[in-house]
């Protein structure tokens, strides 16, 4: 008799706090992206690759790029 499943995923609060900082991190990344645009450092194809580079990038270096260009702007 099986008392428990270990396929069954609850997501704890560090977890759900690590997934909403890549969210942020991905968001501020593209928010960068969409003004680099806007003050035509990038044409139309340069910023589509470039929103999909960040949805290519894995966790810890969405995080470290985040933090690169939040530091950069400060």
């Amino acid at each position: 008799m099986q008392t428990h499943n270990r396929h069954t995923y609850f997501p704890n609060a560090r977890s759900i706090a690590m997934r909403n900082r890549l969210h942020e991190a991905r968001e501020y990344l593209k928010a960068e992206c969409r003004a680099m645009h806007d003050e035509e450092f990038l044409d139309d194809i340069e910023l589509g690759q470039c929103l999909r580079d960040i949805d290519d990038l894995d966790g810890a270096t969405l995080l470290h790029t985040a933090r690169a260009f939040r530091l950069a702007n400060t």
